[in-house]
């Protein structure tokens, strides 16, 4: 059955061009990002006031981004009020700075959606609270120890997350798989293939990719669980 899965030479070499090439082009953007982050602390202070602080999370925090990929924010508090987030929503209105905003609210989490302008090269936003049910902190501490413990995490998460975006099913809010959810989609494969005591080192990454994308598009049954811990379970 290994005979079905031997991708050539090139293939492994294309993976990982293309993982230092995302890594170039987020070096590019990494003012821009800081700008924007900056412009959201600067809008929730004079909106929200002091008591409010925003903290970033999701794949441009774990460095598992695409050039293209969302910042992800959301806002703590030490005193709430009632609808920060609309509130946040109007004033941010008002910024030319955005050129689209929604605010989405029947979602457990409610969240403000923002499309930044040319001049921040049309960077998506998401914007949500601190809540119980927001794990975001979390997650990205998990990642982050996961991308140690398996060095084809990365190029295999930004390989994957490409094809999503390519055929448009990247967006939970719209019916798609999230960032997070294709991280352990990849990590419970990579269990998988411990268990079976397979290579998965990054000299294997080309055949880790075929095996991957086989794995879940005619081998996995929808009904079997995912293997995950406590921390995978969370968001």
């Amino acid at each position: 059955k290994d005979d079905l899965f031997n991708p050539p030479i090139k293939f492994q070499i294309d993976l990982i061009d293309y993982m230092q090439c995302v890594h170039k082009k987020n070096s590019m953007l990494k003012n821009t990002i800081l700008n924007v982050k900056q412009l959201l602390k600067d809008s929730v202070k004079k909106c929200l006031g002091d008591k409010y602080e925003v903290k970033i999370y999701g794949s441009r925090e774990t460095g598992l981004c695409l050039p293209w990929s969302d910042i992800d924010a959301v806002i703590s508090f030490t005193e709430n009020e009632f609808q920060p987030l609309y509130k946040l929503y109007n004033y941010l209105n008002n910024n030319y700075k955005f050129v689209d905003i929604k605010y989405i609210e029947n979602t457990q989490i409610p969240l403000i959606k923002i499309i930044t302008t040319e001049e921040f090269f049309n960077i998506s936003v998401d914007i949500s609270l601190e809540m119980p049910e927001h794990h975001g902190a979390q997650c990205v501490n998990y990642i982050k120890e996961k991308i140690k413990e398996y060095e084809v995490l990365t190029p295999l998460t930004l390989a994957l997350k490409t094809i999503f975006q390519k055929a448009k099913i990247n967006d939970p809010y719209t019916g798609g798989l999230s960032s997070y959810g294709i991280i352990l989609l990849i990590i419970n494969f990579l269990k998988i293939k411990q268990k079976e005591e397979k290579d998965i080192s990054i000299k294997n990454l080309g055949k880790l990719f075929y095996e991957l994308l086989y794995f879940y598009g005619k081998k996995y049954n929808i009904n079997d669980p995912i293997d995950v811990n406590e921390n995978d379970k969370k968001k």
